[in-house]
Protein backbone atom coordinates (compact mmCIF):
# COMPACT_ATOMS: atom_id res chain seq x y z
CA UNK A 1 0.00 0.00 0.00
CA UNK A 2 1.38 3.34 -1.07
CA UNK A 3 1.15 6.50 1.00
CA UNK A 4 0.16 9.28 -0.77
CA UNK A 5 1.95 12.69 1.36
CA UNK A 6 3.66 10.31 4.15
CA UNK A 7 6.60 9.36 2.88
CA UNK A 8 9.76 7.35 3.99
CA UNK A 9 13.13 9.90 4.20
CA UNK A 10 16.20 8.47 2.35
CA UNK A 11 20.27 9.11 2.81
CA UNK A 12 20.91 11.12 6.15
CA UNK A 13 17.61 12.07 5.95
CA UNK A 14 16.79 9.22 7.50
CA UNK A 15 18.69 9.38 10.23
CA UNK A 16 15.95 12.05 11.65
CA UNK A 17 13.07 10.35 11.42
CA UNK A 18 11.64 7.26 9.95
CA UNK A 19 8.63 8.60 8.33
CA UNK A 20 7.80 12.63 7.61
CA UNK A 21 5.42 14.76 5.79
CA UNK A 22 5.95 18.37 4.61
CA UNK A 23 2.65 20.41 4.52
CA UNK A 24 4.13 23.60 2.42
CA UNK A 25 6.31 23.91 -1.11
CA UNK A 26 8.64 26.48 -0.23
CA UNK A 27 9.75 28.15 2.96
CA UNK A 28 10.23 31.86 3.85
CA UNK A 29 12.60 31.94 6.25
CA UNK A 30 15.73 32.31 3.95
CA UNK A 31 17.70 30.63 5.81
CA UNK A 32 21.47 30.72 3.76
CA UNK A 33 21.97 27.22 4.67
CA UNK A 34 19.60 25.93 3.28
CA UNK A 35 20.05 22.62 1.18
CA UNK A 36 16.33 22.32 -0.26
CA UNK A 37 16.51 24.63 -3.06
CA UNK A 38 19.07 22.90 -4.21
CA UNK A 39 17.62 19.33 -4.06
CA UNK A 40 14.59 20.75 -5.42
CA UNK A 41 16.66 21.94 -8.61
CA UNK A 42 15.17 25.97 -7.36
CA UNK A 43 16.97 28.90 -7.35
CA UNK A 44 17.21 29.88 -3.39
CA UNK A 45 15.27 33.51 -4.09
CA UNK A 46 12.71 31.52 -5.74
CA UNK A 47 11.98 29.20 -3.12
CA UNK A 48 12.42 31.48 -0.21
CA UNK A 49 10.36 34.37 -1.59
CA UNK A 50 6.78 32.55 -1.36
CA UNK A 51 5.16 29.43 0.58
CA UNK A 52 2.06 28.03 0.07
CA UNK A 53 0.01 24.79 1.47
CA UNK A 54 0.16 21.63 -0.72
CA UNK A 55 -3.07 20.92 -3.03
CA UNK A 56 -5.42 18.51 -1.16
CA UNK A 57 -2.69 17.59 1.37
CA UNK A 58 -5.51 17.74 4.23
CA UNK A 59 -7.25 15.09 2.53
CA UNK A 60 -4.19 13.32 1.82
CA UNK A 61 -2.95 12.95 4.85
CA UNK A 62 -6.31 11.94 6.52
CA UNK A 63 -6.35 9.33 3.76
CA UNK A 64 -2.42 8.29 4.67
CA UNK A 65 -3.08 8.49 8.77
CA UNK A 66 -5.94 5.72 7.89
CA UNK A 67 -3.89 3.29 5.61
CA UNK A 68 -0.84 3.29 8.17
CA UNK A 69 -3.31 2.18 11.08
CA UNK A 70 -4.21 -0.87 8.36
CA UNK A 71 -0.53 -1.30 7.88
CA UNK A 72 0.69 -1.40 11.38
CA UNK A 73 2.25 1.63 11.23
CA UNK A 74 -0.15 3.43 14.28
CA UNK A 75 3.14 3.66 16.46
CA UNK A 76 5.73 4.88 13.69
CA UNK A 77 6.74 8.70 15.03
CA UNK A 78 6.34 10.52 11.96
CA UNK A 79 8.42 13.93 11.56
CA UNK A 80 7.24 17.73 10.37
CA UNK A 81 9.26 18.16 7.76
CA UNK A 82 12.57 18.36 5.90
CA UNK A 83 11.57 20.85 3.24
CA UNK A 84 9.97 23.80 5.14
CA UNK A 85 8.77 24.95 8.63
CA UNK A 86 5.50 24.47 9.97
CA UNK A 87 5.94 27.42 11.71
CA UNK A 88 6.65 30.12 8.73
CA UNK A 89 5.39 33.72 8.02
CA UNK A 90 2.07 34.75 10.95
CA UNK A 91 0.08 32.29 12.80
CA UNK A 92 -3.22 32.45 10.38
CA UNK A 93 -0.02 31.12 7.44
CA UNK A 94 0.19 27.70 9.71
CA UNK A 95 -3.41 27.23 10.88
CA UNK A 96 -3.03 23.89 8.42
CA UNK A 97 -0.34 22.98 10.75
CA UNK A 98 -2.72 22.91 13.44
CA UNK A 99 -5.31 21.33 10.94
CA UNK A 100 -3.06 18.26 10.33
CA UNK A 101 -1.91 17.91 13.85
CA UNK A 102 -5.76 17.45 14.85
CA UNK A 103 -6.07 14.58 12.38
CA UNK A 104 -2.72 12.96 14.18
CA UNK A 105 -4.59 13.17 17.33
CA UNK A 106 -7.87 11.37 15.73
CA UNK A 107 -5.61 8.89 14.81
CA UNK A 108 -3.78 8.84 17.51
CA UNK A 109 -0.54 8.77 15.28
CA UNK A 110 2.68 9.95 17.18
CA UNK A 111 4.50 13.10 15.37
CA UNK A 112 7.51 15.08 16.05
CA UNK A 113 8.07 18.71 14.92
CA UNK A 114 11.02 20.33 14.07
CA UNK A 115 10.72 23.90 13.77
CA UNK A 116 13.05 27.18 13.89
CA UNK A 117 9.49 29.18 14.62
CA UNK A 118 10.17 29.74 18.22
CA UNK A 119 6.88 30.80 20.16
CA UNK A 120 4.66 30.40 17.36
CA UNK A 121 4.45 26.31 18.33
CA UNK A 122 3.11 27.18 21.40
CA UNK A 123 -0.18 27.70 20.19
CA UNK A 124 -0.44 23.97 19.08
CA UNK A 125 1.01 22.33 22.61
CA UNK A 126 -2.43 21.69 23.77
CA UNK A 127 -2.12 18.97 20.63
CA UNK A 128 0.40 16.76 21.87
CA UNK A 129 -0.08 13.64 23.44
CA UNK A 130 2.44 11.41 25.58
CA UNK A 131 4.19 10.32 22.21
CA UNK A 132 4.60 13.32 20.39
CA UNK A 133 7.75 15.40 20.23
CA UNK A 134 8.51 19.05 20.07
CA UNK A 135 12.08 19.97 18.69
CA UNK A 136 14.15 23.00 17.83
CA UNK A 137 16.98 23.61 15.08
CA UNK A 138 19.72 25.26 17.19
CA UNK A 139 22.20 27.48 14.87
CA UNK A 140 23.37 30.46 17.11
CA UNK A 141 23.11 31.66 20.44
CA UNK A 142 23.81 35.08 19.28
CA UNK A 143 21.25 37.16 18.06
CA UNK A 144 22.61 39.31 15.37
CA UNK A 145 24.47 36.21 13.51
CA UNK A 146 20.90 34.40 14.13
CA UNK A 147 19.40 37.30 12.18
CA UNK A 148 21.93 37.40 9.90
CA UNK A 149 21.69 33.83 8.15
CA UNK A 150 18.28 33.01 9.74
CA UNK A 151 16.57 36.12 8.62
CA UNK A 152 13.19 35.18 9.18
CA UNK A 153 13.68 32.25 11.78
CA UNK A 154 12.56 33.36 15.23
CA UNK A 155 15.55 34.30 17.39
CA UNK A 156 17.76 31.89 19.14
CA UNK A 157 16.11 33.32 22.67
CA UNK A 158 12.65 32.28 21.55
CA UNK A 159 12.84 28.90 20.06
CA UNK A 160 14.97 28.32 23.73
CA UNK A 161 11.75 29.68 25.30
CA UNK A 162 9.55 27.17 23.35
CA UNK A 163 11.77 24.85 24.36
CA UNK A 164 11.52 25.81 28.49
CA UNK A 165 7.54 26.01 27.87
CA UNK A 166 7.44 22.89 26.42
CA UNK A 167 9.33 21.18 29.05
CA UNK A 168 7.06 22.45 31.67
CA UNK A 169 3.88 21.34 29.98
CA UNK A 170 5.40 18.02 30.07
CA UNK A 171 5.93 17.65 26.18
CA UNK A 172 8.93 15.65 25.03
CA UNK A 173 12.09 17.85 23.45
CA UNK A 174 14.34 17.29 21.59
CA UNK A 175 17.38 19.65 19.39
CA UNK A 176 18.60 19.39 16.49
CA UNK A 177 22.43 20.68 16.50
CA UNK A 178 22.30 20.82 12.21
CA UNK A 179 24.08 22.58 10.67
CA UNK A 180 27.19 23.50 13.04
CA UNK A 181 28.33 26.92 11.75
CA UNK A 182 30.00 27.43 14.92
CA UNK A 183 30.98 25.25 17.34
CA UNK A 184 31.47 27.59 20.39
CA UNK A 185 28.15 28.52 19.54
CA UNK A 186 26.64 25.38 19.78
CA UNK A 187 28.25 24.68 22.97
CA UNK A 188 26.78 27.93 24.60
CA UNK A 189 23.94 26.47 23.26
CA UNK A 190 23.82 23.16 24.57
CA UNK A 191 24.69 24.57 28.33
CA UNK A 192 21.86 26.92 27.88
CA UNK A 193 19.44 23.99 26.88
CA UNK A 194 20.88 20.86 28.40
CA UNK A 195 18.35 21.17 31.54
CA UNK A 196 15.20 21.65 28.76
CA UNK A 197 16.01 19.01 26.42
CA UNK A 198 15.29 15.10 26.67
CA UNK A 199 17.28 14.14 23.75
CA UNK A 200 20.30 15.78 21.02
CA UNK A 201 20.91 15.11 17.19
CA UNK A 202 24.18 16.29 16.05
CA UNK A 203 25.95 16.83 12.61
CA UNK A 204 27.71 18.50 10.61
CA UNK A 205 26.36 20.78 7.26
CA UNK A 206 26.29 19.95 3.77
CA UNK A 207 27.10 22.48 1.01
CA UNK A 208 27.73 24.83 2.91
CA UNK A 209 31.54 26.04 4.13
CA UNK A 210 32.20 26.95 7.55
CA UNK A 211 35.19 26.62 9.90
CA UNK A 212 34.77 24.25 12.51
CA UNK A 213 37.73 21.78 13.46
CA UNK A 214 35.11 18.46 13.60
CA UNK A 215 37.43 16.30 15.52
CA UNK A 216 37.50 18.42 18.62
CA UNK A 217 34.39 19.59 18.40
CA UNK A 218 32.80 15.97 17.91
CA UNK A 219 34.91 14.84 20.96
CA UNK A 220 34.17 18.03 23.19
CA UNK A 221 30.12 17.74 22.38
CA UNK A 222 30.25 14.33 23.35
CA UNK A 223 32.07 14.66 26.04
CA UNK A 224 29.35 16.73 27.43
CA UNK A 225 26.37 14.93 26.30
CA UNK A 226 28.49 12.09 28.16
CA UNK A 227 28.68 13.68 31.14
CA UNK A 228 25.53 15.18 31.88
CA UNK A 229 23.66 11.64 30.63
CA UNK A 230 21.67 12.72 28.05
CA UNK A 231 20.69 11.01 25.10
CA UNK A 232 22.02 11.57 22.31
CA UNK A 233 22.55 10.66 18.22
CA UNK A 234 25.89 11.49 16.16
CA UNK A 235 24.75 11.47 12.86
CA UNK A 236 27.04 9.23 10.31
CA UNK A 237 29.29 12.24 8.83
CA UNK A 238 30.19 13.69 12.19
CA UNK A 239 31.07 10.08 13.82
CA UNK A 240 34.03 9.48 11.82
CA UNK A 241 36.08 12.62 13.95
CA UNK A 242 35.29 10.70 17.03
CA UNK A 243 38.58 9.72 19.19
CA UNK A 244 36.27 6.44 21.08
CA UNK A 245 33.73 4.49 19.98
CA UNK A 246 30.27 4.96 20.95
CA UNK A 247 27.15 3.12 20.62
CA UNK A 248 25.40 4.23 17.27
CA UNK A 249 22.27 5.55 18.67
CA UNK A 250 21.87 6.26 21.88
CA UNK A 251 18.53 6.65 21.47
CA UNK A 252 15.00 6.97 23.19
CA UNK A 253 12.62 4.09 23.53
CA UNK A 254 9.64 5.86 20.86
CA UNK A 255 12.11 5.74 18.15
CA UNK A 256 13.87 2.76 18.07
Amino acid sequence: MKLRVIYEPRGRAREYSQFAINLYNGCAMGCDYCYVPSVLKKKKVDFHKSSEYRKDILKKLERDLQDMQKMGLSKKLVMFSFTSDVYQLDDNFSILTREALKLFNKYNQPFHILTKGGLKAVRDFDLYKKNDWFACSLTFFDKEKSLKIEPLAAIPEERIEALKIAKEKGIKTWVSFEPILEAEETLKLYETTKDLVDFYKVGKISRYKVNVNWDSFANEIVDRLEKDKKFFFVKCDLRPHLQKNINEYKYHKEEG
